[in-house]
């Protein structure tokens, strides 16, 4: 079994950088391209830019797909066979710079995966700075590395330490199944027969958001699909998306997303 040092990869390297013990690697795989069992010297988060394929580990399979963020501790074995072609962008820490992270390394030492949520839009931002590469970006990485590690560790503990209620699972279906309607917080209320006030306290507590915000990430998440489709103008995204307009949308989406609706179009057009 082979074991991959400092930025080390698989596939193709487009770009990579290290700052400061934090190595950052834009990479590429062809479609049917099998990487055999290996593992990493470096602990590091693979974000999934495009494509499809399966990854196994300790006697599992997970799904790797766009928007999806995978942490993978230090000498974790594993496996991928590419379905599709794919696009990731990866986040590594060489070992003196997870050291820093002594403190709460014991949450960091299992896998795990996050789809569309914080973590994910922190690793965007990330991204974003790496595209950039001006006079900034080096600091603005590692700060939003700091972001980026300590909510990993809070979301890691909270998912060893924390069952969500029932109620929970059923608010985010109903946000996800309308997402383009305007739902009041007494529709929600009256839908799982929960007190409303309950609801939005215990909905950001748990979430770490709000449910308007929640809805909006998830209007944001079907809009980046359509913004990969080069003949549909951003306009038309914008609106199909229930945005007021191009300028309403393109400011909550840098908001959300750290790039404009432009920037991502460039980066992630299937063209």
């Amino acid at each position: 079994m082979r074991n991959l040092d400092n930025g080390q990869y698989f596939g193709a390297t487009l770009k990579s950088r290290n700052i400061n013990g934090i190595i950052l690697t834009e990479k590429i795989h062809s479609a049917g391209e099998i990487l055999p069992e290996h593992c990493h010297t470096n602990a590091y988060f693979c974000n999934v830019l495009k494509g499809y394929w399966i990854e196994k580990f300790r006697n599992k399979e997970r799904e790797c797909k766009p928007r999806k963020s995978i942490y993978h501790p230090p000498g974790e074995t594993h496996s991928d066979t590419f379905e599709q072609s794919g696009h990731t962008f990866n986040i590594e820490f060489a070992p003196e710079r997870f050291k820093q992270f002594t403190d709460i390394s014991s949450t960091l030492s299992s896998s795990n995966e996050f789809y569309y949520d914080e973590i994910n839009l922190i690793s965007m931002k990330i991204f974003n700075e790496f595209k950039t590469a001006d006079d900034f970006s080096s600091m603005a990485i590692e700060g939003l590395t700091l972001e980026l590690v300590a909510n990993s560790a809070r979301k890691f503990s909270n998912i060893h330490n924390r069952i969500n209620p029932d109620w929970l699972t059923k608010v985010k279906e109903i946000l996800r199944d309308r997402y383009l309607d305007k739902l009041s917080l007494k529709e929600i209320s009256d839908e799982i027969d929960i007190h409303p006030v309950h609801i939005s306290r215990s909905f950001r507590k748990m979430a770490g958001c709000t449910l308007s915000e929640f809805q909006r990430k998830i209007r944001i998440e079907k809009a980046c699909i359509d913004l990969q489709k080069e003949d549909v103008s951003i306009t038309n995204v914008a609106l199909k998306y229930s945005f007021y307009d191009q300028s309403h949308f393109s400011r909550l989406f840098k908001n959300t997303l750290g790039l404009t609706p432009l920037q991502y179009r460039k980066y992630f057009s299937k063209s």
